[in-house]
């Protein structure tokens, strides 16, 4: 490990540090209840991660913090998108469109 003045640098290898780091992001958006869709929160986090570390950051902290508010944001987003489906405001038989003789004529 190389030395600057008494501190030893920490240095692993990128696959390494990128998967420690959505492993923990991973932890994190878990005990919090934010993983909705384990497939999707996984490859949205390598992805966040891997983009990051791609441009040279190296600080897990950093990497950390940052993929998970990416993926914050991401189902937020997602979220606002979806249409609310409200089982109690369901249309009725009385609801719907039904052509009656006098609007036939």
């Amino acid at each position: 490990m190389p030395l600057i003045g008494s501190l030893a640098l920490m240095s692993e290898p990128l696959p390494v540090l990128i998967e420690n780091v959505v492993q923990i992001a991973w932890d994190v958006l878990e005990r919090s209840g934010e993983v909705a869709d384990p497939h999707e929160a996984s490859w949205f986090l390598v992805k966040a991660v891997a983009e990051l570390a791609r441009k040279g950051e190296r600080r897990r902290l950093l990497l950390i913090n940052r993929a998970i508010d990416a993926y914050r944001l991401h189902r937020r987003a997602f979220t606002a998108s979806t249409p609310i489906i409200r089982m109690d405001a369901a249309p009725t038989i009385a609801d719907s469109p039904v052509e009656t003789s006098k609007q036939r004529d």
